[in-house]
């Protein structure tokens, strides 16, 4: 029986574990080594894909599970699982999925009208290297999708798309480069609660963003944390009672709240 952790981490990816310039952790690496020697998983809970997590997971040492597309699935790795169902197989992982088929969401933005919205799927990955900062090559895993849809806008005001995407059962979330385009059932939230009743075993849980696309998740942790973003400000419009609002920007923000938090829950030393 797999033995049930001290604590969870979640935590939010691009301008939270990883430097929204450069996508390093940076001084988070080491606090990312004592939690995986001290057994405290350490869950992605991103707008990143599967294609992304498998190499990106193994480069942070971090072994799963994953939550891919904001909330759009829950991936395990193989014989990470614990026996959760009902799971399904997604290429190398077994997931539970909340968000729909990506060609639904591809195909409704090529409803919108022309020149409105430029989505991954009308990029090649040289395009969206350019607009992300990513290399060619991850910028070509990132476009490899199986729910959503990233997506600039280029014509018109975005309270338009907002307005269709919502009668198409879609909903419209803003992160710090892209709108995305999700499914109207999925959210970053509803993925970390399924998986804390699931998979968490009562463990107590911390979670760490620092956008508004981050608050869904938020709300259902034991402890949130907001980072500081690029421009030294937290991400406003968001209140717990345990909120900490972390000093740092980005990833040293990261390491300097885990190493606050966690000592009582997960025996790492402070």
């Amino acid at each position: 029986m797999r033995p049930v952790p001290s604590a969870l981490v979640f935590t939010d990816l691009d301008g939270t574990l990883l430097d929204h310039g450069t996508y390093d952790p940076g001084p988070a690496r080491p606090v990312l080594v004592r939690l995986r020697a001290s057994g405290v998983p350490v869950i992605p809970v991103t707008s990143k894909t599967r294609a992304e997590m498998g190499p990106l997971g193994a480069a942070l040492g971090l072994d799963g599970p994953f939550i891919v597309e904001n909330g759009a699935a829950v991936l395990f790795p193989e014989g990470m699982d614990g026996g959760v169902e009902p799971l399904e197989p997604l290429g190398r992982f077994t997931a539970f999925r909340f968000g729909r088929p990506y060609s639904e969401a591809r195909a409704f933005l090529a409803s919108l009208p022309a020149g409105a919205v430029r989505g991954f799927g009308d990029m090649d990955a040289a395009e969206a290297a350019r607009r992300t900062g990513l290399t060619a090559g991850e910028a070509a895993l990132a476009i490899q999708r199986d729910f959503t849809e990233p997506f600039l806008l280029e014509g018109g005001g975005i309270e338009r798309v907002r307005a269709a995407a919502a009668e198409a059962g879609f909903k419209v979330l803003e992160g710090g480069r892209f709108f995305h385009l999700v499914g109207e059932g999925q959210d970053k939230g509803r993925a970390v609660a399924w998986l804390m009743q699931r998979w968490g075993g009562g463990a107590p849980t911390l979670g760490l963003g620092d956008s508004p696309n981050d608050f869904d998740f938020l709300r259902v942790v034991d402890r949130p944390v907001l980072v500081r973003r690029p421009d030294g400000r937290h991400a406003a419009g968001f209140d717990h009672p345990r909120l900490m609002r972390a000093e740092g920007v980005g990833p040293a923000g990261w390491a300097e709240a885990v190493l606050q938090l966690l000592p009582g829950w997960s025996g790492i030393e402070a």
